[in-house]
């Protein structure tokens, strides 16, 4: 399952919720929780991130996993605590269909 995909499958379970892919930019509304922002970055091999809550991150793949390049936070932890916070609900993602 894909990034998208999970967050179709949310906004089948809650209302509210837009999600956009287009250019390789991957908008998401979660209601009035705001607008997160998830953009593959291909020529610098990194995935930045804006969120209403934790704000600007840039994600870089270490070790098998995308971490942050400021702390070390992990985009899938990271994903799923404030997709849950702001919906009380899950997305499960296959993560290697977020491309290295």
């Amino acid at each position: 399952m894909s990034l998208q995909d999970g967050f179709d499958l949310l906004d089948e379970d809650l209302p509210g919720i837009d999600c956009v892919f287009a250019s390789g930019v991957l908008n998401v509304t979660l209601g009035s929780s705001g607008t997160w922002v998830i953009n593959k970055q291909t020529p610098n091999k990194q995935i930045w991130w804006s969120s209403p809550v934790s704000g600007p991150i840039r994600f870089e793949w270490v070790g098998g996993e995308w971490k942050g390049t400021r702390d070390g936070v992990g985009l899938r932890e990271l994903l799923e605590k404030e997709v849950e916070e702001a919906t009380g609900g899950k997305i499960e993602v296959e993560w290697d269909n977020i491309g290295k």
